[in-house]
């Protein structure tokens, strides 16, 4: 059987047109590969940065809770050591630090050894200004440890008033480490007139709002010190 022409004509178009159609395929199945590959590489470069994110996470979060760790001891120690100056090696201080809803907090309590027992105690019913000589401690040690560039002055008002005049020359050797441990100019507001003033370098005294003496530290003890409050 021969074709003519005409036929011929037709079946070599039918054969372009699927020629066309296949090349056509083919040049969308490779773009689909190309951009499958690209997806995929991007999908490893995600997952990559998504292990990388966790690994640094975890690692910052284990550094975190060591720095944690560590400046809960030296508090612990610092604290600690300054309260037993005061008022004896029976007080100690212990710190609890956790993380809640993604912020860390720190938990303080106080022990007092009572017989051979290390036992948590009530520091309302501890008197002699257990309180403020914690707070201060506290207060001093932080400074030191978050602070050490900062050239502002620590400030004490009435720092002895609530501690028993059983512990006021302890208080203020207490206050004399710690003020000279923190290396920073201090300011003291008392009444007390014993025990506070071997501390300072100056003194004035203030009546009425008005300057009413000021001494330095060679000559303090040339002027009565308890005429300054007459």
């Amino acid at each position: 059987m021969s074709l003519t022409n005409l036929e011929i004509e037709e079946l070599q178009s039918l054969l372009n047109q699927e020629k066309s159609s296949i090349l056509k395929q083919k040049a969308e199945k490779e773009l689909f590969l190309k951009q499958k590959a690209e997806k995929e590489e991007k999908l490893k470069e995600i997952l990559l940065n998504e292990e990388n994110t966790l690994l640094a996470r975890d690692l910052l979060e284990k550094s975190s809770q060591e720095a944690r760790l560590k400046g809960q001891s030296i508090l612990e120690e610092a604290v600690t050591k300054i309260l037993q100056i005061v008022f004896g090696d029976i007080y100690k201080i212990r710190i609890e630090t956790t993380v809640r809803a993604g912020t860390p907090s720190a938990d303080v309590y106080v022990e007092k050894r009572i017989g051979l027992n290390q036992e948590l105690i009530d520091l309302n019913n501890e008197g002699g200004g257990l309180t403020d000589i914690i707070s201060l401690a506290f207060f001093v040690a932080v400074s030191r440890l978050v602070g050490q560039e900062n050239a502002g002055i620590v400030v004490m008002d009435e720092p002895t008033s609530a501690v028993s005049k059983a512990h006021a020359e302890s208080v203020a050797e207490a206050i004399s480490i710690l003020t000279e441990y923190l290396g920073k100019a201090s300011l003291i507001i008392t009444h007390e007139r014993e025990y506070l003033p071997n501390l300072i370098e100056h003194v004035y005294y203030v009546e009425q709002g008005k300057l009413a003496v000021y001494a330095n530290v060679e000559n303090l003890w040339k002027i009565s010190w308890f005429s300054m409050f007459k």
